[in-house]
């Protein structure tokens, strides 16, 4: 339904209040009298979102109908191709905003926010740049850039590097072996981290094939799991994946539709 499907445990009607709402986040922010803090003077025309569909359905079998989406550099730190601002209404689900900084990678970077906003309502964090930074065009986006999943940990590792290589000008040798330690310490387990969900997400990937028989139908289905589901996949053996399958699509609308769209 417009590119969004059903979160956890939603109801049909909590489901399609959510879509409806989807396209009038920021008319909903100015009748609370709340503000963004960026300039919605540019919005994402919608010629921009066929790239943003076009790789959607490659990756995941995915369209989207445009978002609430504009192209501003403000309030982005450097290393930050975009952001989506998540809001709660007081009801049942979020709202959200994308913010895209303009330039050569700008649509990659729509791209990158528009899977994260389709993910929203399953509330998951650990594999959510895995999947964002799939369709990315470089190799080394698609391998690094899932190293950093939350805003800060970039920072803590530029501040410990930068402590590291300029402490000597300002301090003993010792800060400043100190930090660097610090700083490669950090990376190393940014980069075990990384390892042990690619890992992960790996054998629920391998579960869902050998479940499908098909290798893009099983990306499409982990695309639409929560990350304790995934979990579940990684470590069930098939029959008893099967019985849980059939167990939730009685209960669960996303798991419905899930089941229509390639079990059936």
């Amino acid at each position: 339904y417009m590119g969004l499907f059903p979160g956890v445990e939603e109801s049909p009607s909590d489901f399609t209040a959510r879509v409806e709402s989807s396209l009038s986040t920021v008319d909903w922010l100015q009748e609370k009298g709340a503000s963004l803090p960026f300039s919605i003077e540019k919005k994402v025309p919608y010629y921009d979102w066929n790239y943003v569909n076009s790789s959607l359905r490659e990756a995941f079998d995915v369209r989207i109908e445009p978002l609430d989406a504009y192209y501003s550099g403000k309030s982005l730190l450097l290393w930050h191709g975009g952001m989506t601002w998540i809001f709660d209404d007081g009801k049942t689900h979020s709202r959200c905003v994308i913010q895209v900084k303009p330039g050569k990678n700008a649509m990659e970077a729509l791209l990158h926010e528009a899977i994260h906003a389709i993910r929203l309502p399953l509330k998951s964090v650990v594999y959510e740049e895995i999947f964002a930074y799939m369709p990315a065009r470089s190799w080394l986006r698609r391998a690094f850039g899932p190293l950093f999943t939350k805003s800060f940990e970039p920072a803590v590792f530029l501040f410990l590097y930068a402590v590291g290589l300029f402490g000597p000008l300002f301090y003993s040798g010792f800060f400043s072996t100190a930090a660097l330690l610090g700083a490669h310490s950090f990376l190393a387990y940014l980069l075990f981290r990384l390892f042990f969900r690619r890992h992960k997400w790996q054998k629920a990937y391998k579960k869902a094939e050998q479940m499908m028989g098909n290798r893009k139908k099983a990306r499409y289905l982990l695309f639409r799991l929560t990350d304790e589901e995934i979990n579940f996949f990684a470590k069930t053996s098939l029959s008893k994946l099967k019985k849980w399958i059939e167990e939730k699509k009685a209960a669960d609308l996303r798991w419905r539709q899930i089941y229509q769209g390639y079990f059936s």
